[in-house]
This record gives C-alpha cells, sequence and structure tokens, in this order.
C-alpha cells in the first residue's frame, strides 16, 4: 500500500509541474504531453544534437511523442547540389575504449592494458539507454533529451495549428506535414522536407537541400529559405503574390511562374563618420510573381532553386 501511495505522489507532482519525463532502454518510449489550453494556437519547440524529427498535425489536443534510438541504418547520407562537399556526419566513429587514450596513441590499447578488443564473433547484450522530458506551459512545449549521446528518432503529433522550432545538427531529417502555424528549422547535416503546410516558413540547412511544399501561404508573411550546400525546391499555390529575392553562387535558378525581373540595382552604403560612399554591386536577383507582396528570400553557395506553382 505504501509503494502504490508513493507512485501516485509522483504522477500526481508530474502532472502538477507539466513535466513529463521518460527513460527507457533500446526500445522506443512513447510520451502524451496534454495542453492547458487545448484547441488554442501553441509553439513546440525540440533541438537535438544527433537524430531525426518527423512531426504530422492531427486533430486531436495533445502532443504525442514516440522516441527510439535511431539505428545506423537510418542515418542521413548527405546529398547536396555539389559535388565539392560530401561529408561524413556519423559521430560515433570510434570505439569508446579508443578515446580513454591521447590522440596518437591509436592502436596502442592492447599493449598498455592486454585487453583484447576485438568484437568477431561475439554479439552486443543490451543497448545504450536514452532520456527525453517534455515541459508544458499555456501551450508551449520544449522537448530536452541527451542527443548528445545517443542519435534518436522522434515521430511526434501535434494539433494542427501548432508552430514550430525545431533543429537537429547531425545524422537526421526534419520533416514537417499537415501544419497550420509558423515553421522555424534549421538543419547542420541533412535535408528539411514539408509538406501540405499552410502558414510561413524560415528554413536553414548547411549540408542538406530543401523542400517546400505549402497549400497556402500566410498573407503577408516573408519566408527564408537558405542553404551553403544544396538545392531548394518550393511548391507554393499559382495566385501566391510575392517577391523574389534570390542568390546562388554556384547554382541556377527555374520556375514556372510568370516573374518581373527588377533592375539589379547597386548598393550605397554612406558612412557618416568619414562622409564616404560605398558603392557595390550583389548578386541577387530580384523577381515579382502575381505583382510583388512579402519577400522571399533564397539563398544557397552550392544549389538550384526550383521555384513551382501548385
Amino acid at each position: 500500500m505504501k509503494m502504490k501511495n508513493l507512485k501516485n505522489i509522483l504522477l500526481s507532482a508530474l502532472i502538477i509541474s507539466g513535466s513529463w519525463l521518460f527513460a527507457q532502454e533500446g526500445t522506443s518510449q512513447k510520451l502524451v504531453v496534454p495542453l492547458s489550453k487545448p484547441g488554442e494556437k501553441g509553439t513546440l519547440t525540440i533541438g537535438l544534437v544527433n537524430g531525426s524529427i518527423n512531426v504530422t498535425g492531427y486533430s486531436g489536443n495533445e502532443i504525442i511523442i514516440e522516441a527510439s534510438e535511431q539505428k545506423d541504418d537510418d542515418m542521413v547520407k548527405i546529398t547536396t547540389g555539389s559535388d565539392y562537399f560530401t561529408p561524413d556526419v556519423r559521430t560515433r566513429t570510434y570505439p569508446r575504449a579508443r578515446t580513454l587514450w591521447n590522440e596518437g596513441d591509436e592502436g596502442d590499447e592492447e599493449k598498455k592494458d592486454n585487453i583484447n578488443r576485438s568484437t568477431e564473433g561475439m554479439k552486443k547484450i543490451g543497448a545504450n539507454s536514452f532520456q527525453i522530458s517534455a515541459e508544458e506551459k499555456n501551450n508551449n512545449v520544449e522537448v530536452e533529451s541527451d542527443s548528445w549521446r545517443n542519435s534518436l528518432k522522434l515521430d511526434v503529433k501535434v494539433p494542427k495549428n501548432f508552430c514550430l522550432k525545431l533543429s537537429t545538427v547531425n545524422n537526421g531529417v526534419l520533416t514537417i506535414e499537415n501544419v497550420e502555424g509558423t515553421l522555424e528549422l534549421d538543419n547542420v547535416n541533412g535535408p528539411i522536407n514539408i509538406t501540405n503546410i499552410s502558414g510561413s516558413a524560415l528554413i536553414n540547412t548547411v549540408n542538406g537541400s530543401i523542400k517546400a511544399e505549402f497549400s497556402k501561404v500566410e498573407k503577408d508573411a516573408p519566408m527564408s529559405f537558405s542553404t551553403l550546400n544544396g538545392d531548394v525546391e518550393l511548391v507554393i499555390p499559382a495566385s501566391t503574390k510575392a517577391t523574389l529575392k534570390m542568390k546562388t553562387d554556384m547554382g541556377e535558378i527555374f520556375t514556372d511562374f510568370e516573374m518581373d525581373i527588377k533592375q539589379n540595382n547597386p548598393k550605397i552604403d554612406k558612412e557618416s563618420n568619414k562622409g564616404t560612399y560605398k558603392v557595390s554591386l550583389t548578386k541577387w536577383v530580384l523577381g515579382d510573381i502575381n505583382g510583388g507582396g512579402p519577400e522571399f528570400t533564397f539563398q544557397s553557395m552550392h544549389g538550384d532553386f526550383f521555384i513551382r506553382k501548385k
């Protein structure tokens, strides 16, 4: 009876604090986060060091997170718009025991302690554990994990009218579909794919492509799509009004929109303290579709842009 009461007290404390914490060895774990204001807009924030995030909008009033360790077969192979950069972003390249010795001592472990570290003909027993938690306050949900230690895969369901702030660094893809809100997405080594979005987006990658498909674009909301190495594809309704600002150093730009290309005037900066003027020409291409509107910015060093009608 005492043990049962203790469990009830711990569960009540988690509910009151709005924090949800689960740790599980090897297998997947499911978190269900109730919202303090069901039906109203909210924001989900997730930042991973290693791993993928897949978010789907649905008609419910809770955030459902299914977390599991990402297997090596699920790791991302980077493809970019250029042949100049093909990094291996997997971080767990060396056995843990090797990191116990200083650089330059690789291969000398067995000489130091006479331990045979060969795993040939052996099987691994057990698995690394992972930890993940979620905290909710006024429909703002923040998810934290030990993804610096484990590569995770998060499959998340959110109410459709939710805004998202998502990021990952290594071994992952950001995938979002069926969401109505503002998206702020960052992936350092991997692609970003969004589908059937109603709203606006600020999307950035370093090594990875961007594919964004909108069913409806938020009126008067600027958007940005930037990558260092990767192509960008944007699909928007044919009636969208926007002013496109585009720059790719080693790529090309394609569109099936009728676009009114503006003159690329020199940029003039005045230094008030010296009374001098600085005049510079940029490689930005400016163009209006359907008479112009909010600014959509596209930027890449090695990549092409594809801007299509839906």
